[in-house]
């Protein structure tokens, strides 16, 4: 059986709206609120069902691939030959009889209201709801996107392929209503000052390793004291970082919200969910991306920056010194490379040049991904 609060939203609630005010609904699923818009039939449909159910849901996930949120969104939009064509996706369809795609269709004909439907095998079904009734028009083997716009396509003679995504932003309304400065991006202003941040962290290491090869006794002859203050002032720096990431991480989403997976609260709270939160603000920061961006292109900067997040983060807990002796890693990578380097001074210059590349590498893709995000267009 399907469930009720996806079934009613493809073949009831949507139909209604755009049949009753088909200039509205256009207008909105085409608009910079298009998100929020959906959001609220689907929250507001939610109260009236024995069982509401979120907005986004796990989707198809392919081999050797990460498991991706699919959420209540407008997939593609245009006007083709005279026709214009809004689809909608839902959250993935899990009985027979639920859509994966609803498609609103106008033209001087007026309107048609298309679903793609789950069908009880592999396949799906294309169907057409009507004021009075509904009509199937067969079975499909490719229930993707693509294999959605092809059969409709097909059928009300337009060709659909490459349907894009409307661009504008709820930020565009900003501007639109005189609310946020032009050129505004979602967390700009924390951004620019943790992306600074980093860059002073990243290269701090950097001139310091350098120095250390330059002038090897230079660093060492300024005294212990300057070595503390230096220790110290590190501390303090990455302290700072840590603070304004959580705070940018705030901003940014609800600068962007009703268009994020995730809500301002759960963006920063993942940091702090034990054993989840060495994978978690990963998701968070490739949704922020994604939603920032408008598509996931070159959000493999944030695997990278996370996979060096994590390694900094382990080279620091174990260069902590114990006692008077060596950091614990310092110590067993001296122990495994004593008969393969040809002396201590050598193998302890590349363990220093490996703890100072995962800093760099950390901190200069942090900045990179916050530009990224809340700088660059």
């Amino acid at each position: 059986m399907p469930r009720d609060h996806h079934f009613a939203f493809a073949k009831r609630v949507l139909p209604q709206q755009v049949f009753q005010n088909p200039e509205r609904v256009f207008a909105e699923l085409r608009g910079p609120m298009r998100e929020p818009f959906l959001f609220f039939l689907w929250q507001e449909l939610g109260k009236t069902v024995p069982q509401a159910l979120p907005h986004c849901a796990p989707g198809v996930k392919h081999p050797g691939g990460m498991e991706e949120l699919i959420s209540l969104d407008v997939a593609g939009a245009d006007v083709r030959q005279g026709i214009e064509v809004v689809v909608v996706q839902l959250p993935p369809p899990e009985q027979p009889s639920e859509a994966w795609y609803v498609a609103l269709v106008r033209s001087v004909r007026g309107v048609r209201v298309f679903t793609w439907e789950r069908s009880n095998e592999t396949d799906a079904v294309l169907a057409e709801v009507r004021p009075d009734g509904r009509a199937n028009f067969g079975f499909f083997p490719n229930w993707s996107l693509q294999g959605f716009l092809d059969a409709l396509g097909e059928l009300v003679g337009v060709h659909l392929q490459d349907l894009p995504k409307p661009a504008s932003t709820p930020v565009d309304a900003a501007h639109a209503a005189g609310m946020a400065p032009r050129g505004t991006r979602p967390g700009a202003k924390l951004g620019k000052s943790l992306a600074a941040m980093a860059l002073a962290r990243a290269g701090i290491s950097a001139f310091l390793w350098v120095a250390g090869i330059v002038a090897p006794g230079l660093i060492f002859g300024l005294g212990d004291t300057f070595d503390l203050v230096l220790r110290w002032g590190e501390t303090l720096l990455e302290l700072a970082i840590g603070v304004t990431t959580l705070m940018w991480l705030y901003r940014t989403f609800s600068d962007m919200k009703g268009r994020t997976r995730y809500s301002p609260g759960w963006a920063v709270g993942s940091w702090f969910i034990p054993i989840a939160n060495f994978i978690l603000p990963a998701f968070v920061l490739k949704d922020a991306w994604r939603s920032s961006r408008g598509s996931e292109r070159g959000s493999g900067l944030v695997y990278g920056f996370w996979t060096a997040w994590i390694a900094q983060t382990v080279f620091t807990i174990a260069n902590t010194p114990m006692g008077d002796g060596l950091p614990p890693l310092a110590d067993l990578w001296l122990q495994a490379t004593i008969e393969v380097l040809p002396n201590p001074e050598a193998a302890f210059m590349l363990y220093s040049f490996a703890t100072v590349a995962v800093t760099v590498t950390c901190y200069g893709l942090l900045a990179l991904v916050v530009r990224k995000i809340s700088l660059e267009p």
